[in-house]
This record gives structure tokens, C-alpha cells and sequence, in this order.
């Protein structure tokens, strides 16, 4: 088996980051590398997944096989006849502190073609999750700053209202 994996700390609460990733929707308003997903974040569901490899767009068909709340998103395709070709896309969230999270993205590929494969995706792969880490990154640090700054005013008028 082969994998490859990137991973960025993010400064924002694991909600926040969880609920960017699973509004499949909204990808194209963000995201370099998976320009549009048809389908739910649902086991068992299969989705369509659209993805930019350096200028070229390819379509992945995988099955979602695990939904972990607020830790862990497994896609999988297994190609033709198994033991031929089998592709798995993990993104995992991992807790730091109350407004800070690491976010892992892994994709791992097995089977007899698989060196083919590698040879042809791995590179565009690591360099499409480089850029998808870096958008979600500033996506979720920007509503986590927004989101502080709501909640600051809210205390704030709450105090003055108070103290009239």
C-alpha cells in the first residue's frame, strides 16, 4: 500500500472546521482541489466527486465508508475487480484545544495497478490536499474570528444593557 498524507493546524474550534467540511455545497466558493461533490457526508452513500489535478478535472465515483462526528470522513473506490485498484480518502480532525485543531488528509492506494497510479496521481494529489488545507485553513480561522467577534458583542450588550 501507498500513501500520502498532508496535515495543517487550524485555529478554530473542530465545529467550526467539521461544518466546512461536510457543506459539500459550498466547495466551489472555496476550495482548489475538489471543485464540486454530488451526494451527502452519509455512510453508505455514494457520491461524485469532481477533483482539479493540475488543470485537469477528473471524476471520482467513491462510497462513503465511515462518518466519525467531529474526527473522521473515509471515502473509498475500489476499480474494476478487487485487488486491482483501490483508492481511500481519509480526512481526520484532531482536537488540540478549544480553538485549535490539526486537520490530517491521507490518501491511501492499494492493488496490483496501484504503482500505476501512483506514478500518474500522487504528485497532483499532495499538492491538490497542499491546497484545499490552506483555503479550509483561512475559511475556518476567518469564522472563528467572526464568530468570537458576535459573541464579544453579544457580552458587551448584554453588560451595558445591565448596568441602564
Amino acid at each position: 500500500m501507498k500513501e500520502l498524507m498532508t496535515e495543517v493546524v487550524i485555529h478554530a474550534d473542530t465545529g467550526v472546521v467539521w461544518e466546512i467540511l461536510t457543506d459539500v455545497e459550498e466547495y466551489l466558493n472555496w476550495n482548489p482541489f475538489v471543485n464540486k461533490v454530488t451526494g451527502k457526508v452519509k455512510e453508505g452513500e455514494d457520491l461524485e466527486v469532481l477533483i482539479n489535478l493540475e488543470e485537469e478535472i477528473q471524476t471520482f465515483f467513491p462510497t462513503v465508508t465511515k462518518v466519525d462526528y467531529l474526527h473522521e470522513i473515509r471515502l473509498k473506490r475500489g476499480f474494476l475487480i478487487p485487488g486491482i485498484l483501490t483508492v481511500e480518502i481519509i480526512t481526520e480532525l484532531h482536537f488540540l484545544s478549544k480553538d485549535s485543531c490539526i486537520l490530517r488528509q491521507k490518501c491511501q492506494v492499494s492493488g496490483i495497478l496501484s504503482p500505476i497510479f501512483w506514478k500518474k496521481f500522487a504528485q497532483p494529489f499532495k499538492a491538490g490536499f497542499e491546497q484545499m488545507d490552506q483555503k479550509l485553513k483561512k475559511r475556518a480561522e476567518a469564522l472563528a474570528i467572526k464568530n468570537r467577534a458576535i459573541n464579544i458583542s453579544r457580552i458587551l450588550g448584554n453588560g451595558i444593557a445591565k448596568v441602564s
